[in-house]
């Protein structure tokens, strides 16, 4: 099997969402057609973008191993030393019941280790299946939008065009005028705490959740919004906040300016992802670390609910 570069890792993503937004787009009407609907939609649609990402893995002729959120770990290659994470079509929802005027589309990251934590991720990128834009990172080489890549490469044009670097509002301490990411479904019974907290009367506070984290990481990397905010702490016991879609998100914030960190204001970067363990999260992304801090503080601080809970779920990083 061939070695992973950093150049191999970003063509792989570019390569991989592509193909599965291709292999949706000639599937047909029949990709919306429900599979399951126990814990999350499923649709046929989910399948056939993860079949054609694998298929793109497949090409470069790299041992993986793959977590994906539909069909879990496999492997490429034995003994591989590297992994990819994945989600086949994160809000998933909005496409089934959108009628293509909700955002979706698929996140995928590249890490050069086999069992990585988020600082292992050496690519990742997402691709917005409704607008064709393109939202990508690499470690320590920035992070960039290109708008309307998956139409340029459709049709033969130069995918560079338009290409600008990606960077966060960079708000720091300001608890007014934020615009702010509730993940209401993982958020379960402490979203109304948060909300009410961010919408207390006098603050200029704007609350939006778009259906995708994967979304929402894009919108706090291109500085559209400052925090995002997700738990596991859905209703639905059985419904559980892992790290498919924060595993390549984590890069993305980061490489443009942002940060990521637990309850505790712990900054998750040093944490084994533990797909395969199905470890849950608490999280914040946020603009700057300064921001996620100041926020984590005073939410703990006024909201005896919030302070609970964080009370609750507090552990050392691994």
């Amino acid at each position: 099997m061939s070695e992973l570069t950093p150049s191999i890792a970003e063509n792989m993503v570019k390569e991989s969402l592509f193909g599965g937004y291709t292999a949706l787009k000639m599937a047909g009407s029949d990709t919306k057609s429900i599979l399951d609907s126990r814990k999350d939609i499923v649709t046929n649609g989910d399948i056939v973008v993860g079949d054609a990402i694998v298929d793109q893995i497949k090409k470069y002729g790299v041992g993986f191993s793959i977590y994906s959120e539909e069909k879990g770990k496999t492997s490429i290659g034995d003994n591989p030393k590297y992994s990819i994470i994945f989600d086949d079509i994160d809000g998933t929802a909005n496409f089934n019941k959108g009628d293509d005027m909700l955002p979706y589309g698929s996140i995928m990251g590249v890490f050069d280790r086999e069992d990585p934590s988020f600082n292992d991720c050496l690519s990742a990128g997402f691709l917005e299946f409704n607008s064709g834009n393109l939202y990508m990172a690499n470690r320590g080489r920035g992070a960039y939008k290109i708008p309307g890549f998956a139409g340029k490469l459709d049709n033969g044009q130069n995918v560079e065009w338009g290409k600008t670097e990606m960077r966060t509002s960079g708000k720091t301490g300001i608890m007014d005028g934020l615009k702010v990411l509730n993940d209401q479904y993982m958020l379960g019974d402490i979203n109304g705490a948060i909300s009410d907290s961010l919408l207390k009367k006098g603050r200029n506070n704007w609350l939006n959740d778009y259906g995708s984290k994967a979304v929402h990481i894009a919108q706090i990397s291109y500085g559209a919004q400052d925090l995002f905010v997700s738990a596991n702490n859905c209703n639905r016991t059985d419904k559980l906040f892992t790290g498919e879609e924060i595993g390549p998100g984590y890069l993305i914030v980061k490489e443009a300016g942002g940060a990521t960190m637990d309850f505790n204001c712990n900054d998750i970067g040093n944490e084994t992802i533990g797909l395969g363990d199905k470890k849950t999260y608490d999280i914040v992304m946020a603009a700057t670390e300064e921001l996620g801090k100041n926020f984590l503080w005073r939410l703990a601080e006024n909201e005896p609910t919030i302070k609970k809970y964080i009370q609750s779920r507090s552990r050392k990083p691994s």
